[in-house]
């Protein structure tokens, strides 16, 4: 698929094995040209995601009771992956585990508000897995992307 991006003409080619839901799809490899150089016959169409970043926007996992920390290491691993995708797709998306003897929070800091990515769904379900109860906040704007949403207030919670 050839789509038209920032003002040059991306084709984007599957990689198997990586999606973290972004727009363009992340599990593709991009191959770039000017718009002139498209293929004949290619439907140009704009990107939904803009050239320009739209912000850093941060949420949290929240667990009550804590986590014991001899549990927590797929969680680790799963944050260290989510990381790790974002940067193959030039995106930003860092977890940290904050485990103490009385609290345990997870804090998301993303180039976006989506918390329907893959590693989220990844981790929700690791986390159910392990029985541990938790809610996530709603993503608040932290830094750019002009005026804060109606969430930036507070950290309201939606259920999880």
């Amino acid at each position: 698929m050839w789509v038209l991006h920032a003002g040059v003409c991306v084709a984007f080619v599957p990689l198997p094995g990586i999606d973290t839901g972004h727009d363009p799809p992340s599990n593709r490899s991009t191959v770039r040209t000017s718009p002139a150089r498209c293929p004949e016959g290619s439907t140009m169409k704009s990107s939904k995601r803009s050239a320009e970043p739209q912000g850093f926007w941060a949420y949290g996992y929240e667990f009550d009771p804590p986590i014991r920390r001899d549990r927590t290491g797929p969680m680790e691993a799963l944050l260290e992956a989510g990381h790790n995708r974002a940067l193959l797709a030039r995106g930003v998306w860092e977890g940290r585990l904050i485990n103490g003897d009385d609290i345990t929070h997870i804090l998301v800091v993303s180039d976006g508000p989506s918390q329907t990515l893959e590693v989220n769904h990844m981790l929700e379900a690791e986390l159910r897995r392990l029985q541990a109860p938790f809610q996530v906040t709603l993503p608040v704007l932290i830094a750019g992307g002009g005026s804060p949403g109606p969430n930036s207030p507070g950290l309201p919670l939606k259920e999880a």
